[in-house]
């Protein structure tokens, strides 16, 4: 709201307030990314968890 009253007034120009858009979206995509990541590497370990506790079964180990 304060980017658009300003924008209006000529405080500041449109390119300075699309360049923070961008950078906006650009953390926000990577903080996207990271998420994913993360998430893909706790299935991964949770799935290898899984596995293991299974040939554990199986052996008799446990």
């Amino acid at each position: 709201m304060l980017g658009g009253l300003l924008l209006t007034i000529g405080v500041i120009s449109f390119a300075d307030q699309e360049e923070k858009l961008g950078e906006i979206m650009g953390l926000v995509l990577w903080i996207h990314l990271c998420a994913c990541i993360f998430i893909f590497g706790a299935c991964l370990c949770a799935a290898q968890a899984e596995v293991r506790l299974a040939s554990l079964k199986r052996v008799g180990g446990c």
